[in-house]
């Protein structure tokens, strides 16, 4: 992943995510794009004076880090929200998305805030969202929910093995099995698919998860493997994802929105 895109506000939320792409691209030397949308309509001299705050702002951020350093370039683009970023100009070249987001922290809140799934509902490009609450951790142990449905693995999963490759990290193949009957033939071809497909370059492991519901699976399994430092999911429309994106009060506890989530598209 040589190129990050990094939206920013200059709020709390967007300064996670620029540590976090900071943090990433010391791994390998990317490149990161930092953007702010300007939805004053500012006139060429502002614009310049905004791209000078940006730069503070940036700068003030990888000073405090341990990283070395990262080339980043800065930009101002017109648009009313953060559907402005749905751009081939700006994505063409982006590997990947990274934005920080509020998380759930209230009774009344979304899992994450609308313009982050706006996005995602735009975009084909992956995305890590950090929530707010999230503590920067070394990368090791990788979540990847599985839903057993037929995926284009060199395009939906190799944005995650080239992850798990540049941090050296472990990828755990975890499927929700709802019912107590004998696996499904069909989906017990797709697990191993999948592990064929990460092969000997990541190292994988498969836990079949039995819950209830795939919330429930997903929290437990992650209350007793304190060592996963992300989760990673497919953005399919119509499932589990996308419920667990608009949960209500009802699933207010669906995620634990201390961890990073890397969103594949599909």
């Amino acid at each position: 992943m040589k190129s990050i895109l990094v939206p920013i506000d200059f709020s709390p939320n967007s300064t996670i995510a620029l540590e976090y792409a900071f943090r990433l691209a010391n791994y390998n030397r990317a490149r990161i794009v930092v953007i702010h949308i300007d939805s004053n309509k500012l006139d060429e001299d502002a614009i310049e004076d905004m791209k000078e705050e940006i730069w503070v702002f940036c700068e003030e951020t990888r000073s405090k880090l341990d990283v070395a350093e990262v080339y980043y370039e800065v930009k101002v683009v017109p648009g009313d929200d953060i559907s402005a970023l749905n751009n081939p100009d700006y994505l063409a070249l982006i590997d990947l998305v990274i934005m920080g987001t509020r998380g759930a922290s209230s009774l009344n809140s979304s899992l994450i805030g609308s313009n982050t799934v706006n996005l995602l509902d735009r975009i084909k490009k992956p995305m890590l969202v950090i929530p707010n609450e999230a503590k920067y951790e070394e990368v090791k142990h990788i979540m990847f929910c599985a839903d057993y449905k037929a995926t284009n693995f060199d395009f939906t999963l190799a944005p995650l093995k080239e992850f798990a490759i540049m941090v050296d990290a472990n990828v755990i193949l975890g499927h929700i099995k709802l019912h107590s009957g004998a696996p499904n033939p069909t989906h017990l071809k797709e697990s191993r698919a999948e592990g064929e497909f990460f092969g000997t370059e990541v190292n994988h492991s498969y836990k079949l998860i039995h819950a209830d519901n795939v919330f429930d699976g997903i929290n437990d399994f992650i209350d007793n493997h304190e060592g996963i430092q992300m989760v990673a999911m497919v953005n399919r429309k119509h499932n589990f994802f996308d419920q667990l994106f608009r949960t209500n009060n009802t699933h207010k506890m669906a995620y634990h929105t201390n961890l990073p989530l890397l969103v594949l598209p599909e």
